[in-house]
């Protein structure tokens, strides 16, 4: 006999202890439970420990069978394809997504594609100004003249401009007045020598000073002009104004001049007065000499030199000028003193204390080094004039610059390409994922499989059992070759909106599939665990009995080697997808019952761990839903759970009231605290927040089994609540 063992010790927080391990030893098996008492843990386990050995086929529900393809507005139908669905869709969603951001955006909306626009026409903006400007800068320089002499070539243009940016440098006035000039300039070769008379001044000063520090001594003595220079000097230029002749009177006191006062002042006056006199003339005369040649010095022409080398020799004619007058001034003072030192030759004169005034030899020489550099200029002016070109160029150009702030121009210009280049490359990265995106999706269509047999099968299946409302149209001819795509036509034979799908339509689809599906060749290979997970989603009847009759007829097919285990919450499912339990089967010439036929097990809740039963013979097992309640209260009784056993009386009550026709006042009467009671806890199994009632549960036992005792119907009660 095949068996299968399923351990749940990793689970001992959700199972009993007496439920962790659970051998199944029928071919068929019915589980039933209500929501969140295992039965999707038990299928997982399954999974999880007979995979090797097994193929396991498990069914959820329509979501792994059945996707929904938005772009075809149509169903992919099967396993593979309906995961390969859902992977499309997420993929188609990305890509959709990408679009969204690189696609132009909706009026009055922003994306990326939008923010790139903007960004980039800002850039264009700025650029375009910045162009322009270049192009009305280099047109300006190009027409630019400095005394009527263009400072660029004609073909200058924006290129130009922008490769001479780097020496854009501001010059001076005076720079711009130097490199003019340079631009007019045509060769001049200066060749006069500049001449001046250079007098050694130090030994003239020096020969001045011995003449003033000399005195004339008398050869005899006249008692009235001794030591008295004022009358010496008065009589001396007596003596000279007077003339040595009969009767001559002096001017001065109007007597006559003897012939003996002639010969005393003659004798005073000797020779040796003459001669000292001789040489101060002579040297008046040589200083004055020297002060008219010095008069006749010519300055230096500049025309004779290059324009720009004229401010140069008008300095240095200004040089010329001075020291031309500070040796006539050096003079002047020599011929001053001269000329005192003659009226007082009989005493000696104080030294003349005057700075000796430089020569000319430094004039001479910075007019050489002028000269020399005029005249090498001249021999290089057309590479001079084209360093001028150049400067005053590079002047304009900063010019240029300085009128629009361009340091600021180009710093916004780099913020924005900055701003762009950043959106470009989120951009550039989109579209990399969209591409990425695309192909991978063309990838995930070219694995969808044809299902297009049992699709017909499924058709003839709903036409049998008279669903008209929906049938699948496959979609051939895809543009993207995507299979496995059916429309829905309705009854009307129009095409349905796949929203319009309801949940049960969805679901018998995938359930029929998944049937049709377990035949496939590739399903065949080991023996199978079939599982159908609470198959069941809709109370639809026609659903519910399409399915039950393929369940039923599925399971007469099974192979000996196979398992079949159907979980269900359904109590209508449950009854009505066995077998009937009536029946006797002959299992090795004997009659057997339904259970030992068929595995049929209940599991309970007590709020924290499940229970799982396996049920033996009728009498444990339900026949409705209402029997079930008194099978779950019972289990809570057993397991001590009051609280949990509150919501099942409720349940109790009510189903009973509406079968007996019975009002809320007619079967409560004045037992009101009963129904508070009962509808104090309406929560789930597993609600744990439940609020505590206080009573145990002989306590609530005993209150249910009154209101039955009042309703006169303890029998009823009786039979149905039968515990140890």
């Amino acid at each position: 006999m095949n068996q299968l063992e399923i351990k749940l010790n990793s689970y001992p927080d959700r199972f009993s202890e007496n439920s962790l391990n659970l051998t199944i030893t029928n071919k068929i098996n019915y589980l039933y439970g209500k929501n969140g008492t295992g039965k999707s843990t038990i299928a997982k386990t399954i999974c999880d420990q007979h995979y090797d050995k097994y193929n396991i086929l498990l069914f959820t529900g329509f979501e792994r069978v059945v996707g929904e393809n938005e772009r075809l507005d149509a169903i992919a139908l099967g396993t593979e394809n309906t995961e390969i669905q859902k992977e499309i869709e997420i993929v188609s969603k990305e890509i959709n997504e990408i679009y969204s951001e690189i696609d132009p955006p909706e009026t009055g909306k922003q994306n990326l594609f939008s923010k790139l626009n903007v960004a980039i026409k800002n850039l264009q903006k700025h650029e375009k100004l910045l162009n322009e400007f270049y192009t009305n800068a280099a047109r300006d320089i190009k027409n630019k003249k400095y005394d009527n002499v263009n400072i660029a070539p004609p073909s200058y243009n924006k290129e130009n401009f922008i490769n001479e940016l780097l020496n854009a440098s501001i010059l001076t006035p005076e720079e711009i007045k130097t490199n003019s000039e340079t631009l007019s300039s045509i060769e001049k070769y200066a060749t006069k020598t500049f001449t001046v008379t250079n007098t050694k001044l130090d030994s003239l000063l020096n020969n001045i000073n011995e003449i003033l520090n000399s005195k004339v001594s008398q050869r005899i003595l006249l008692k009235e002009l001794e030591e008295n220079i004022r009358k010496q000097n008065f009589a001396k230029e007596g003596f000279e104004i007077h003339e040595h002749k009969v009767d001559e009177i002096c001017s001065f006191c109007g007597n006559q001049i003897t012939d003996e006062r002639w010969n005393q002042l003659a004798n005073y006056f000797n020779d040796e007065v003459k001669k000292f006199e001789l040489n101060i003339d002579q040297n008046i005369n040589l200083c004055i000499s020297n002060i008219e040649i010095l008069k006749k010095t010519e300055l230096i022409e500049k025309d004779n030199f290059l324009k720009q080398y004229a401010a140069n020799i008008d300095k240095l004619n200004l040089k010329i000028k001075y020291s031309l007058s500070q040796y006539e001034l050096f003079y002047s003072k020599l011929v001053e003193s001269l000329k005192n030192k003659k009226r007082n030759l009989f005493e000696k004169s104080p030294k003349l204390e005057i700075e000796i005034q430089e020569d000319f030899s430094s004039i001479i020489s910075e007019y050489e080094t002028i000269i020399q550099e005029n005249n090498e200029f001249s021999k290089n002016l057309n590479k001079e004039q084209e360093i001028a070109k150049n400067k005053l160029r590079y002047n304009e150009i900063q010019n240029s610059l300085n009128g629009i702030n361009y340091t600021n121009t180009l710093n916004e210009i780099e913020k924005l390409k900055f701003i762009k280049n950043g959106l470009q490359d989120s951009f550039d990265q989109k579209k990399t994922q969209l591409n990425s995106k695309i192909t991978i999706k063309n990838e995930l269509i070219l694995k969808t499989k044809d299902e297009k047999k049992i699709a017909n099968q499924i058709n003839k299946l709903l036409r049998q059992m008279g669903v008209g409302s929906f049938a699948l149209e496959l979609i051939e001819n895809d543009i993207e070759g995507q299979k496995g795509q059916y429309k829905i036509k309705g009854h009307n034979n129009e095409i349905r909106p796949i929203t319009n799908l309801s949940q049960g339509e969805k679901n018998i689809i995938a359930f029929l599939y998944f049937l049709l599906s377990i035949e496939n060749p590739e399903n065949n290979q080991k023996p199978k665990i079939i599982i159908l997970d609470d198959p069941m989603t809709s109370n639809d009847d026609t659903m519910q009995y399409l399915m039950i009759g393929e369940i039923q007829k599925f399971s007469r097919k099974l192979n000996d080697s196979d398992f079949l285990l159907i979980f269900t919450h359904n109590v209508h499912f449950y009854l009505n997808v066995r077998p009937n339990t009536a029946i006797k089967y002959k299992i090795n010439g004997e009659d057997k019952s339904h259970y030992i036929k068929f595995g049929n097990y209940h599991l309970f809740s007590n709020g924290t761990h499940t229970t799982i039963k396996k049920i033996e013979n009728g009498k444990h097992d339900f026949i409705t839903n209402y029997e079930m309640l008194w099978k779950e209260l019972i289990f809570l009784f057993e397991s001590d759970e009051p609280n949990l056993m509150l919501n099942v009386c409720r349940k109790i009550s009510e189903t009973f009231m509406h079968f007996t026709k019975k009002g809320v006042e007619a079967f409560y009467g004045d037992n009101l605290s009963a129904k508070k009671l009962f509808d104090v806890n309406q929560h789930s199994l597993d609600d744990f927040d439940a609020e505590q009632n206080g009573k145990t549960k002989f306590e609530i036992i005993d209150i249910l089994k009154s209101l039955f005792k009042e309703n006169n119907a303890t029998d009823h009660f009786e039979n149905y609540f039968k515990v140890k």
